[in-house]
């Protein structure tokens, strides 16, 4: 049985399976004719930045943080957040949201081949099951739902997948500095390092914006990218490692295409079918026995 605690952990990574449900097709709202990728990853980095620096202040919060561990903040702000949202944008922005979503699903993998392979944590036989259960289930979903890779998408399809790999690094490696600094002191962190090397790349793009054009629909979906796909997800995401371990929070990764037919088929643009039904069980029964704690006797 789940504590109180890890309860409360769950329903939060489920949110962010929601949300990161959602921001697939939220974002190709901005980045239809009104905001360049380049312009939109440079507004979530700094308003994050400014976000948890500003929070970091009003908590009075200690910063201190020890000098040998500058190094592995510095590459996980490369790895998380500067390469990670230059790759999901740009590679998003050439290819679509299914095929994005068959690439995302190798997150989980990778972060479950390092944990296990490099940094040699502890897993069970039913968490190994667990990945290749959910793995399944989540494959048979996507790619019932039409999957077109060809020319015209393989630019977008490898730089989403580079997108998988560089945040399958920043989850392992993020890991130890969660659970020895306060939460909002790393993201304060690793994100205010990330400006300098976006800004080069997107300010020239963030001034050619014409917002004047923009309406209500992609002002709103640009607030819910930077509140929710960007603060929230992050935070929770990473202040999950205190509490579970990488494979754990990369299982739920799982969960995004299944969510994301379902919100399909409440507004009517997709058909519920057994098989999706199916798969979608085979989804939750994988994400539990990954989440199923490793207990020694």
């Amino acid at each position: 049985m789940y504590a109180k605690s890890e309860i409360k952990v769950h329903v939060l990574l489920l949110s962010v399976c929601v949300s990161n449900g959602l921001n697939y097709s939220i974002s190709k709202i901005v980045m239809g004719g009104f905001v360049d990728p380049m312009a939109i990853i440079l507004i979530r980095i700094v308003a994050t930045a400014l976000f948890f620096w500003v929070l970091s202040k009003l908590l009075k919060i200690d910063d201190t943080i020890e000098k040998a561990d500058y190094k592995r903040l510095l590459l996980c702000s490369l790895l998380g957040i500067s390469s990670n949202q230059l790759m999901f944008y740009n590679g998003l922005n050439l290819t679509t949201p299914i095929n994005a979503a068959v690439m995302s699903l190798m997150t989980p993998i990778i972060i479950f081949l390092i944990t296990h392979f490099v940094v040699k944590e502890k897993s069970a036989w039913w968490q190994v099951l667990g990945v290749f259960v959910a793995s399944i289930g989540a494959g048979l979903l996507v790619f019932g739902k039409g999957v077109r890779m060809g020319a015209d998408t393989i630019v977008g399809d490898i730089l989403i997948l580079g997108n998988s790999t560089v945040y399958a690094l920043y989850v392992v490696l993020v890991t130890p500095l969660m659970r020895k600094y306060h939460s909002i002191t790393v993201m304060k962190i690793v994100f205010v390092l990330a400006i300098p090397i976006v800004l080069p790349v997107g300010v020239s793009h963030l001034v050619e914006t014409q917002w004047s054009v923009m309406g209500l629909i992609p002002w709103l979906s640009l607030a819910f990218i930077v509140l929710i796909g960007t603060i929230y997800n992050y935070y929770i995401n990473t202040w999950s490692l205190k509490h579970v371990s990488p494979t754990v929070n990369g299982g739920y990764i799982y969960l995004i295409p299944f969510l994301a037919t379902l919100f399909a088929v409440l507004m009517g643009k997709d058909i519920l079918t057994w098989e999706k039904v199916i798969y979608g069980i085979l989804i939750f029964v994988g994400v539990y026995l990954v989440g199923r704690k490793l207990r020694t006797e």
